[in-house]
């Protein structure tokens, strides 16, 4: 319909008229609006989608995780790649500051010398790997020393039974040295005279270990 043109003597009409436009453009920016509003929902159940798959993936992630730890440490272990395993090895993340201040000394040392905290080995040298037989660090950490023993000690006690009476032995006197017969891979039995000594390092109970085969010495012993 051709607009219709209105009298500048009539001021009711011209503000009629100025409402129809002003109506027209408040329409216009409505549409507009309403055309935004639904590219914007579209892109946001686009993110959504992306979201669930991700949350999705990530649950998959975890439980592939769960599986892979429960399936058993030593499989897992001998599984990787030597060079995996050796990079393991000579890796020490959040090792307590005594460890490795004192790291080099620990390296080159012949006697076999270890640190534990809650029952298990969270670092060794290598005399102590050779020691035990294992080819790498890594196949050690996370192991307690009763693991590497046989069930029963020599004097007839389970050696599970004898280390829980040594370590609060250890924590009472500070330190405390023991003789015990240990066990290599091969199912090698033999004699070690272990110190352990007790050290808090910044609130963390650690426990200080050094292993020395005896098992000539007792091998005499029993000749005489």
């Amino acid at each position: 319909m051709p607009s219709q043109t209105v009298s500048s003597s009539d001021p009711l009409a011209q503000a009629r008229q100025m409402l129809n436009e002003g109506l027209k453009q408040a329409i216009a920016a409505c549409q507009t609006l309403t055309a935004v509003d639904q590219a914007a929902q579209a892109d946001l159940a686009i993110l959504g989608q992306r979201l669930q798959a991700t949350q999705k993936a990530s649950e998959r992630y975890i439980q592939a995780l769960s599986l892979t730890a429960s399936s058993g440490e030593a499989s897992a272990i001998s599984a990787l790649p030597s060079e995996t395993l050796t990079i393991a090895a000579n890796a020490t993340p959040q090792l307590p500051k005594v460890i490795t201040d004192c790291q080099q000394l620990f390296d080159i040392s012949t006697d076999a010398i270890v640190w534990l905290e809650n029952g298990v080995f969270i670092d060794c040298n290598q005399a102590t790997v050779k020691l035990m037989g294992y080819a790498h660090k890594a196949e050690l950490l996370g192991k307690s020393p009763v693991a590497l023993s046989p069930e029963v000690q020599p004097d007839g006690m389970p050696s599970l039974q004898k280390a829980q009476e040594i370590l609060p032995l250890v924590l009472q006197q500070g330190s405390h040295r023991f003789e015990w017969m240990h066990q290599r891979t091969n199912g090698d039995r033999f004699w070690v005279e272990i110190l352990l000594t007790a050290i808090d390092s910044n609130g963390r109970q650690l426990i200080h270990g050094i292993w020395r085969d005896i098992t000539d010495r007792k091998a005499a012993e029993a000749e005489l």
